[in-house]
């Protein structure tokens, strides 16, 4: 796959270089010939450009690449600007940074549909780290619910989940089980693996080391999760 990625700053530069890693073509755009210089070395192509000049634009891949991705930072109009530049290029993936949520209503009224807040995102993340202590990884949906992988929380070890009232107690929805168990290899040995294990009839009991998903509102997983 190959990306364009205007904006080389921290969460740019970041994205480039993660791409890169999983094997994607990324050319790297930015204004600034510092930050081009760093991550030369380091992703398929970067080039200095001034980023809302239509003919400076032009010289870029767009119709080669499977989207755009505008990661500017503070440059609230420039993103705007760039967005407009590449939209009337005919690119159909164009994935957008909001810096504020004044800025994602603005892009969101001018139907951008992919817009990405990394920021917020993060930041809530870090509040799940604080809050359930034994969360793992989560999936955002939309701005209240999100699912949540955490370990099993240590009040509900040893019983059986058909007892656990999770929607009427807890506000919120059993989405499946993973547990480590014996998984065979080509030479007939044994290692342990977490696997997604039935739960359909709720005649499992919870385990340490357990992995619980379950969806819901921030506040209520939190409650669950303690």
């Amino acid at each position: 796959m190959k990306y364009i990625i205007l904006g080389l700053g921290n969460f740019g530069s970041v994205l480039a270089e993660r791409f890169t890693q999983m094997g994607y073509e990324v050319v790297g755009v930015d204004k600034n010939i510092e930050k081009v210089e760093d991550i030369k070395s380091k992703i398929s192509l970067a080039v200095c450009l001034n980023v809302i000049d239509r003919n400076s634009l032009r010289i870029l891949p767009v119709h080669n690449a499977d989207g755009v991705i505008i990661a500017l930072g503070r440059e609230f109009d420039e993103s705007l600007m760039a967005y407009a530049i590449f939209r009337e290029f005919g690119v159909k993936k164009i994935i957008v940074r909001a810096v504020s949520d004044l800025h994602a209503t603005v892009l969101t009224s001018l139907g951008v549909e992919n817009v990405i807040f990394p920021e917020k995102d993060a930041a809530q993340k870090y509040v799940m780290t604080l809050e359930l202590e034994r969360y793992v990884s989560s999936y955002k949906l939309d701005e209240e619910t999100y699912i949540v992988q955490m370990q099993v929380p240590r009040r509900f070890m040893g019983i059986r989940l058909s007892k656990i009232n999770f929607k009427a107690e807890h506000n919120v929805k059993l989405i499946g089980l993973k547990r480590k168990i014996d998984v065979p290899n080509l030479f007939g040995m044994t290692h342990k693996e977490l696997r997604v294990i039935d739960t359909a009839k709720g005649e499992v009991d919870l385990l340490e080391g357990d992995i619980i998903v379950v969806m819901g509102e921030l506040t209520n997983l939190a409650k669950f999760g303690k």
